[in-house]
């Protein structure tokens, strides 16, 4: 069975007006088994598209596709839902504010990834 990577196409939509325009024709057109906003790539896809078009150094915006990536497929160690949603925000251009990482701790603390955290 091959492996599947899932993603979010509001993480996608949020940085589409810098990325390449067939960048999101092609990311959907390969796209399986929506669940709402989510979605499915093959692994191979998934590896196929970052390589052309969010791994090439002359995308000004690659890193911020990368991360974008990386926040809807791929865990890179968040704790918890805080984090998660501190990396969506940061991703989206929004300045964290003086209460941000108080509730980042709390969302983390209340919905823990991987078995962590308090209860």
């Amino acid at each position: 069975m091959k492996r599947k990577i899932r993603l979010s196409w509001s993480a996608h939509l949020a940085s589409a007006h810098k990325s390449p325009p067939q960048y999101l024709r092609d990311l959907k057109a390969k796209a399986f088994g929506w669940e709402g906003d989510a979605f499915y790539l093959t692994e191979r896809d998934f590896l196929s598209l970052r390589k052309k078009y969010l791994d090439d150094p002359s995308n000004d915006t690659a890193a911020m596709n990368r991360q974008a990536v990386a926040i809807a497929g791929e865990p890179m160690g968040s704790r918890g839902l805080g984090d998660t949603v501190a990396k969506i925000t940061s991703a989206v251009g929004i300045k964290p504010c003086g209460g941000c990482k108080k509730r980042q701790e709390r969302l983390n603390n209340l919905v823990p990834y991987g078995g962590g955290g308090k209860k």
